[in-house]
Parts: structure tokens; sequence; C-alpha cells
């Protein structure tokens, strides 16, 4: 039914740490760290593509994670999906 597909973890981003929130609500959130060290983690395991999510753009339609994005960027070789507070092209 499925001959290939692609599991992509998505790093998800508030305050410039990563989360997991439960059921999409804010205040849920458990924070697990560094974007970085959570980017190269999902790397070594095998990720061949990374979604990013920054939830304070999300949130507040002002990203706010730009510097944590800018990071995951030079430090994996990887390609990147990036999500959350986009509004324009």
């Amino acid at each position: 039914m499925f001959p290939e597909f692609e599991v992509v973890p998505a790093v998800d981003m508030k305050d410039g740490e990563v989360v997991q929130l439960v059921q999409g609500e804010r205040g849920t959130e458990k924070t697990y760290g560094d974007p970085v060290e959570a980017a190269r983690r999902w790397v070594d395991a095998g990720a061949e593509t990374l979604h990013l999510v920054d939830l304070d753009g999300a949130f507040e339609g002002e990203r706010k994670n730009a510097p944590a994005v800018d990071a995951v960027l030079d430090a994996v070789d990887v390609p990147l999906q990036l999500g959350g507070g986009i509004r324009t092209a």
C-alpha cells in the first residue's frame, strides 16, 4: 500500500527551547532543552528531514524562535521544513 514514505520528526520550539504540548494546548508544555541537541539526536537516529515549528509564532503571530532556527540550520546537514508564525512569503 505504501511502497515508500518518510517519517519527518518535528522539533517544536517555544521560548527558544524544545517543547511538547498535550493535544496542542498552550500551557501544557513539557520542556526538552536545546533545539540543536534535539535536531542532532534526530539526525543521528536516521532522520533525513526535520520539521521545525515556531510555536510562539503560531500562537502569537510573530516569529520569536528565529535564533534557534538559525542555530539548527547551522548544526545539521539535512533538509529542513519550517512552520509557525509565517504570515507572508
